[in-house]
């Protein structure tokens, strides 16, 4: 299955995805690095969006979202998710 998230600074729509078809949509906090903290978005990550996945195996995270256009911010948002989703791909 594949996470896709349209990300913005006040809210993160995460949309799993299995052949194609939407299986379960959240909502968390916004995600933007330049004002949130890598330990700030895992929290909310961990706290949030964990919860209402389970069960569900992850195959890929795809995060598109404000504040990622940057290397060393991409890294920021990719390891909150490295933090709480394991074994998978992210882009």
């Amino acid at each position: 299955m594949i996470l896709l998230a349209d990300g913005g600074s006040t809210k993160v729509d995460w949309c799993l995805i299995d052949k194609g078809e939407l299986i379960k949509q959240v909502f968390t906090k916004g995600a933007n690095p330049f004002f949130r903290t890598r330990e700030d978005i895992s929290e909310e990550l961990k706290n949030e969006l964990i919860p209402a996945l389970q069960g569900y195996k992850i195959d890929s995270v795809h995060f598109f979202g404000a504040g990622c256009a940057f290397p060393e911010k991409n890294a920021i948002v990719a390891s909150a998710i490295a933090d709480n989703i394991e074994a998978c791909e992210i882009e």
